[in-house]
C-alpha cells in the first residue's frame, strides 16, 4: 500500500480576512523552530532497514519551513502551490509539507494536509438548479495554502514474500488507511449548526444572521456546497438537499470533515413539513422528541390485501399491519434530549406567529372545529415521521400514525411528515459514537406547510394536486418558513449568549433515554 501526499480537506472561503489561520504548528501539532533560509530546509531521504527477502523499505521525504505564520490579509501576487510528489513553492515562512512513502510491514503516521483556497474579488451569479435558486461566486483571484490538519495511521500487514505475487505474496487482507479526527487541529468549532434541507429554508437564517462567510466542504450536496458562517464563526448553517440519501450523505461528509470540531456544537434541524390536522395547523412549529422512519416496511398492493386491513404496509418480521417489528435496521426510531427540546419550546413562548394568508385561513376553516387544524398556529411538542414518499389521504395518514405509535410502543405522538430527519440523526449518532459530536445536543424543529389528509368531503386527488397548489405559496409554505425561523431564533441566540453558563457545561443533560432503537450509544431504551 502506498501513501502519497494525502490531502483530506478543501475549504473555500469568501474573503481573505475570513481565513481561519490562527495556529503555529508542525508535525503532529508541534511548533517548528525557524529554519535556516527563507523557505526552510529539506531533510535528506532515509532508507530504513529492509524487511525479509522482498527488501521492503520506508522512504521519508520531508520539507519543512520556518514557523507557520500565514498572512490573513493581502497576499499580494504571491501564493502557495504544493506540487505532486512533495515538492513545493512557497511564500516565505508559510509552508509545512510532509510526504511519506510506505511499503509493507511498517506502521507510519502521516501528516495530513488541507488546502485552503481564498477567492478574492469576483462576482456572484444566481442560477436555477432543480427549480431552486442557487447563488455561486465566479471570477476573482484564487490564493491557496496548505496546512496540516490531523494525522492518518496506516498499519500494514506483515509480509516476507514477493510484492508482485507468487509464493509468500503480501496478505490480501491488508487494511486500508484509517483517518482519525483530531479535534485540536480543526479550524472551525461552531457553537450552533443550523441544518436546512432546501434553499427556502436556509434563506432567512443566512440573511438575517449575516452568515456571509462561505466554507466549501468536499462531498456536500452539489446544489449546496457551502457551510455558511457569521464573522466570528460561532453560528453556522448548511443545507443537506432533500430526501434521505442527500441528508445522510451531506451530514456524513460534514461531520467527518477534519476542518470542523463539532464535539460541543448544538444542532438545530430546521425545516418545513406536512402535518396532521389533529395536532397541528398551517404555520404551526413542532419540536420532536421522537423521529420515526416509517418507510422501513413491507408494502403489499392495497387492492389485494384482506378486507380487514386498512392498508398494505406490514412491519418487518411480521405478517399483518400494526405489529411490533421483529427485525430492525437501526434507523427506525431516534429519541432526542427532552430537556433540550423543552428549553427550545420555552424560549419560543413569547414569539408571535403569523397566521399566513387568506387562503391559509380558508383551508383551516374546512377542517373539523375540534381539530388543531381549525385554529391559529402555535408551537407544539409532538413527533415526526420520515419517508421519501409524500403521502396524502386518510388511510395513509392512519398508517403513519399507527406506525409511529407501534414502533415506539405508544411513546410518540405523530404530527409531522418529512423526508430527512432519520437520515440526519443517524449521521449525528454515528459521529457521536466516535466522539465527534454530542447526540444530546440536537433539537429537531419542523414548520407545518400543508396537511397530510384533506378536509371531510374533499377529493384526495383534488386536495393533493389542485387545492394545495392554488397559489405559488403552496398554501402554507410562507407561513411555515416565517414561523420556523422566528421560533428557532431564540434558541440559537440563547446558546450563544449563555454559552459559558449553560450550554458549554451541558446544563440541559437529558433525563430520558437518548439514541437509536439498537441502543448504540448505551443506556436502555424505553420504547
Amino acid at each position: 500500500m502506498l501513501l502519497t501526499g494525502l490531502v483530506t480537506g478543501l475549504a473555500t472561503i469568501s474573503s481573505v480576512t475570513a481565513l481561519p489561520f490562527r495556529r503555529n504548528s508542525g508535525v503532529n501539532g508541534t511548533t517548528i523552530a525557524p529554519a535556516n533560509g527563507t523557505n526552510g530546509t529539506s531533510a535528506t531521504a532515509t532508507t530504513l532497514p529492509t524487511v525479509g527477502p522482498s527488501n521492503y523499505t520506508v522512504i521519508t521525504n520531508t520539507t519543512t519551513s520556518a514557523s507557520m505564520v500565514v498572512p490573513t490579509t493581502a497576499f499580494g501576487n504571491t501564493s502557495v502551490t504544493v506540487l505532486p510528489g512533495g515538492s513545493a513553492t512557497a511564500v516565505a515562512n508559510n509552508t509545512v509539507y510532509h510526504n511519506y512513502t510506505v511499503y509493507a510491514n511498517q506502521t507510519v503516521t502521516q501528516e495530513q494536509l488541507t488546502t485552503f483556497t481564498a477567492i478574492v474579488g469576483g462576482t456572484t451569479v444566481t442560477q436555477t438548479v432543480g427549480g431552486e435558486t442557487i447563488t455561486t461566486e465566479v471570477g476573482g483571484t484564487t490564493i491557496e495554502t496548505e496546512l496540516p490538519v490531523a494525522s492518518a495511521t496506516s498499519s500494514l500487514a506483515s509480509s516476507t514474500g514477493n510484492p508482485n505475487g507468487g509464493a509468500g505474496a503480501p496478505d490480501a487482507s491488508v487494511p486500508s488507511c484509517q483517518v482519525v479526527q483530531s479535534n485540536s487541529s480543526a479550524y472551525f468549532k461552531p457553537k450552533v449548526l443550523i441544518i436546512n434541507m432546501f434553499e427556502k429554508e436556509q434563506t432567512a437564517w443566512v440573511q438575517n444572521l449575516n452568515l456571509t462567510e462561505n466554507i466549501t466542504v468536499p462531498m456536500l450536496s452539489p446544489s449546496y456546497p457551502h457551510v455558511h458562517a457569521n464573522k466570528n464563526l460561532s453560528i453556522m448553517s448548511f443545507t443537506t438537499g432533500e430526501a434521505e440519501a442527500n441528508a445522510a450523505a451531506s451530514m456524513t461528509a460534514l461531520l467527518s470533515s477534519p476542518l470542523f470540531d463539532f464535539t460541543e456544537t448544538y444542532f438545530l434541524i430546521s425545516g418545513i413539513a406536512g402535518g396532521s390536522p389533529v395536532f397541528t395547523t398551517i404555520g404551526s412549529v413542532t419540536f420532536a422528541k421522537f423521529a420515526v422512519q416509517i418507510g422501513s416496511a413491507y408494502e403489499l398492493d392495497s387492492r389485494d390485501v384482506p378486507a380487514n386491513w386498512s392498508y398494505g404496509y406490514v412491519n418487518y418480521g411480521t405478517d399483518e399491519p400494526n405489529k411490533y417489528p421483529k427485525t430492525w435496521y437501526g434507523t427506525e426510531v431516534f429519541e432526542l434530549n427532552e430537556n433540550l427540546r423543552n428549553r427550545a419550546i420555552a424560549l419560543a413562548a413569547d414569539v408571535t406567529l403569523t397566521n399566513g394568508t387568506e387562503i391559509n385561513a380558508e383551508m383551516r376553516a374546512l377542517y373539523n372545529a375540534t381539530d388543531a387544524a381549525y385554529n391559529a398556529p402555535k408551537v407544539v411538542a409532538c413527533d415526526t415521521a420520515t419517508s421519501d414518499v409524500y403521502w396524502k389521504g386518510v388511510r395513509l395518514a392512519q398508517w403513519a400514525e399507527n406506525t409511529v405509535h407501534t414502533f415506539t410502543n405508544g411513546s410518540a405522538t405523530y404530527c409531522s411528515t418529512q423526508q430527512e430527519d432519520n437520515a440526519s440523526l443517524e449521521a449525528i449518532l454515528r459521529a457521536a459514537q466516535f466522539g465527534l459530536a454530542d447526540f444530546n445536543r440536537v433539537v429537531l424543529s419542523r414548520g407545518i406547510s400543508d396537511f397530510d389528509r384533506p378536509p371531510a368531503d374533499m377529493s384526495n386527488v383534488y386536495f393533493s394536486f389542485t387545492e394545495e397548489n392554488r397559489t405559488t405559496d403552496r398554501a402554507g409554505e410562507s407561513a411555515a418558513l416565517t414561523n420556523l425561523y422566528s421560533v428557532g431564533l431564540p434558541f440559537v441566540e440563547d446558546v450563544v449568549s449563555n454559552w459559558d453558563s449553560l450550554y458549554k457545561v451541558n446544563h440541559f443533560v437529558p433525563k430520558n433515554y437518548t439514541g437509536d432503537v439498537l441502543e448504540t450509544l448505551g443506556g436502555k431504551k424505553n420504547f
